[in-house]
């Protein structure tokens, strides 16, 4: 994986929290940027089971600074023990919202945006299932 790829997958949270502060819809703003770094890796001509590692390792690195933040706003969940929980989920939705992504990309550039359309609506579906 390229290391500006995984910083990037890493310090997404941290970047978007403000836009997800004013844009409460937390969905589209981490899909899309996701988007982003899918087109980025799709760049580089590599086989399809090198994006599929780099997807899925995205997913986590992302998933794991997101999990920080709620930390940080230990107050959102009530109970440490959650923690680990939505650590678990996060990095399984956002490790898939990745490969849908990345998947349809890969397949045809012009199916980037409905990879990008079903991340969104996985997503929202998963938020509405893990909010308190």
């Amino acid at each position: 994986m390229d290391p500006s790829i995984a910083l990037y997958s890493l310090f997404a949270p941290f970047l978007l929290w403000p836009f997800e502060y004013l844009f409460p819809y937390p969905h589209i703003v981490e899909e899309l940027a996701k988007a982003v770094i899918v087109f980025l890796v799709l760049k580089s001509k590599v086989s399809l089971s090198q994006y599929l590692k780099t997807f899925s390792l995205a997913g986590v690195l992302f998933a794991l600074s997101e999990t920080v933040l709620y930390i940080i706003n230990l107050n959102l969940f009530g109970r440490v023990s959650l923690i680990f929980i939505r650590f678990l989920s996060t990095a399984v939705i956002h490790s898939l919202t990745f490969l849908i992504i990345g998947y349809l990309g890969y397949k045809n550039k012009r199916l980037l945006w409905l990879g990008l359309l079903i991340a969104i609506l996985a997503h929202y579906l998963y938020n509405l299932l893990v909010t308190p």
